[in-house]
């Protein structure tokens, strides 16, 4: 018997789709003390930036980022600012990530200064 969908492709995508005003960023995507802390466990600027980006996608639009897939370059802007804002307390050196991360391609040019 083949199986019935409760929504239609177009309620689906309207559904998981991704904010698209800097308010919604912002609404959707802020990070509070317990999530920084929890990202500052991480070791090197591209993997807490791997891991916030994730954190982000999980709580809204419940989705995880597939290996291939880059992320949405507005909100990969908002949580690079966050997690470079809130560094670890004891990082002293600056330097420009250079995407070699599998979760973020870096295809399109996009590189941050975390530090």
């Amino acid at each position: 018997m083949p199986r019935r969908s409760v929504l239609s492709t177009s309620e689906l995508e309207s559904l998981i789709s991704l904010p698209s005003t800097n308010e919604d960023l912002i609404k959707y995507y802020s990070l509070n003390e317990s999530d920084l802390a929890l990202i500052r466990q991480h070791r090197g600027a591209a993997n807490r930036l791997g891991f916030a980006v994730q954190l982000c996608y999980l709580r809204f639009p419940g989705i995880i980022l597939r290996l291939d897939q880059a992320p949405f370059s507005p909100l990969l802007r908002t949580v690079a600012e966050k997690v470079r804002r809130y560094r670890r307390p004891n990082s002293l050196t600056s330097a420009t990530v250079s995407w070699k991360n599998p979760l973020i391609d870096t295809s399109n040019g996009v590189a941050m200064n975390l530090h």
